[in-house]
């Protein structure tokens, strides 16, 4: 019967002889709990990992100038977003204005120069306007529209 030394080789008529050292399989949860420096990636594939005293992740001070800087990268940000919103608004304002001066045109075509009446300019404008109005608008004698408001300006 040959030897078995403590690597796992055999030792059988003075010769050396390797053979398959079988270990159980543990699940990878136990093998963790186990072994923290064992790393699971999202295949499942095992990663040794070979941490460095004193190196087990992020310092506080990296973690401070990461923070450090999505805040000043935040800080830049927001009013340009807030700038482009403001723009935005203007731009649909002044789209809206001139719809409605279109619109007023178009009735005052249709109806033999008749123009709409500040109390029905919505009403009047309405069927030649294919979107809802937000703005609030008055007309002059003339056939002049001007904007009173407009939620965002």
């Amino acid at each position: 019967r040959p030897a078995i030394e403590p690597d796992g080789r055999t030792r059988r008529h003075g010769h050396v002889q390797r053979h398959l050292v079988v270990q159980p399989r543990v699940p990878l949860l136990e093998q963790l709990s186990y072994n923290p420096r064992v790393i699971a990636d999202w295949t499942g594939k095992q990663i040794e990992g070979e941490f460095k005293a004193g190196e087990k992740g992020f310092t506080l001070i990296e973690l401070l100038v990461a923070i450090a800087i999505l805040g000043i990268l935040a800080a830049v940000a927001i009013p340009q977003v807030g700038k482009f919103l403001n723009s935005a608004s203007k731009k649909a304002a002044t789209t809206e204005l001139s719809m409605v001066q279109v619109a007023a045109v178009a009735y005052e075509a249709d109806n033999a120069g008749a123009i709409p009446t500040t109390a029905n300019l919505v009403a009047d404008v309405t069927p030649y306007i294919t979107s809802a109005l937000q703005g609030t608008y008055s007309i002059s004698a003339s056939g002049m529209v001007t904007q009173l408001t407009y939620p965002g300006t």
